[in-house]
């Protein structure tokens, strides 16, 4: 589909007057994706409403409200809030980057990775990042771990089942670390681009992967790692506990994502580890051209 133009910037309500060009954007988009729609069809010799009755008839015999952002996206308000989010990704990565840049700057006249000089130096997690496409058979990192997690956090089972056939759970993300904020702003795949924002310190209202609202905290970074929790997850007990830390290896181009997830009412714990590459980095481009992964 065609990239979104600017005029999606802008926020403008359902009921105001939609410029031609966002009609147009959405049109094309639907003619994309009925295409490959009907490619899909053809090769398994359905026809589309036979599809679209058999997801219905799934979804309601695991009573799930959830419908994937590919599909739901036909929706022009959907389709609209999807567009904007993207025209603010870029933003969003300019900025990042332009933070892991000023880090990377300050790491190399003395070792500080914050103006207030090593003594004070956090690990600084900003920048654009990609899946790692060699990263994902072990014990925290393959299909099996994803889906048990996603289970564990109550995530719906049509999400579920296809995540757990996608290379990765999160395609990319963009992570902007400020004095005081963070700024989170992830794709999924085929599931659209959200993004959230907390404050160090504080509980923030967000929303989890499947668009339910959940609580965040998130603590000042350290050294080691920067460390956040998700509280008040819907299904989930308030005894539960939802753990994420994120750090950094191979001289700050690889990024890794570790989730754990406490459940008292089934008394285990699940852990899913995605691993991602800093966008253009030379990690990025051995890997992806075949030269290996970790040093």
């Amino acid at each position: 589909p065609p990239p979104p133009p600017r005029e999606f910037r802008e926020v403008i309500g359902p009921e105001d007057e939609q410029p031609l060009g966002r009609h147009a954007t959405y049109v094309s988009y639907c003619e994309w994706l009925e295409g490959k729609l009907s490619e899909f069809c053809e090769k398994l010799e359905v026809t589309p409403p036979q599809v679209a009755r058999r997801i219905a008839r799934t979804m309601e015999r695991h009573d799930e409200e959830f419908f994937p952002a590919f599909m739901s996206i036909t929706d022009y308000e959907v389709f609209a809030k999807q567009m904007h989010l993207l025209c603010l990704s870029v933003d969003r990565q300019q900025e990042a980057e332009e933070v892991a840049a000023e880090v990377a700057a300050m790491k190399e006249k003395g070792g500080e990775e914050t103006k207030g000089g090593a003594e004070e130096a956090v690990m600084n997690v900003s920048g654009v990042w990609e899946a790692d496409p060699t990263g994902g058979l072990g014990e925290k990192t393959g299909p099996e771990a994803c889906e048990a997690h996603l289970k564990h956090s109550k995530c719906p089972w049509v999400f579920r089942k296809v995540l757990k056939r996608a290379a990765r759970l999160i395609k990319n993300i963009t992570l902007t670390q400020r004095e005081d904020t963070f700024t989170f702003a992830f794709t999924l795949h085929l599931f659209g681009t959200t993004e959230n924002e907390v404050r160090y310190g504080e509980l923030c209202d967000d929303t989890n992967m499947w668009d339910c609202p959940v609580k965040m905290k998130m603590d000042r970074p350290t050294k080691e790692f920067v460390h956040y929790q998700q509280l008040e997850n819907p299904g989930i007990p308030e005894d539960s506990y939802d753990r994420s830390d994120m750090w950094l290896e191979d001289d700050g181009d690889r990024m890794i994502m570790e989730s754990k997830l406490y459940r008292p009412d089934l008394g285990t714990e699940t852990t899913y580890r995605q691993e991602f590459l800093r966008k253009g980095s030379a990690l990025q481009l051995r890997v992806v051209g075949g030269g290996g992964g970790h040093k």
